[in-house]
């Protein structure tokens, strides 16, 4: 079986970490999900970490670069 990145909703505030994921396929989903994505992306060890955070922190994210 194999998932889309559109059928995966992670909730504000969350967290899902991905296992086996080969560098080859985080560099896909970065180009995939381009630079203006909400979500953050973490790799290390062939494991892939996508938080969504708060929108709490994206409006300080915002003031602070502003």
């Amino acid at each position: 079986m194999q998932l889309e990145l559109k059928q995966i909703i992670i909730q504000p505030g969350t967290q899902l970490l991905l296992k086996d994921i080969t560098w080859p396929m985080f560099e896909t989903l970065l180009t995939e999900l381009g630079e203006s994505r909400a979500s953050r992306l973490s790799y290390s060890k062939r494991t892939l970490e996508i938080m969504v955070p708060l929108i709490e922190h994206q409006v300080t994210k915002v003031l602070i670069t502003a």
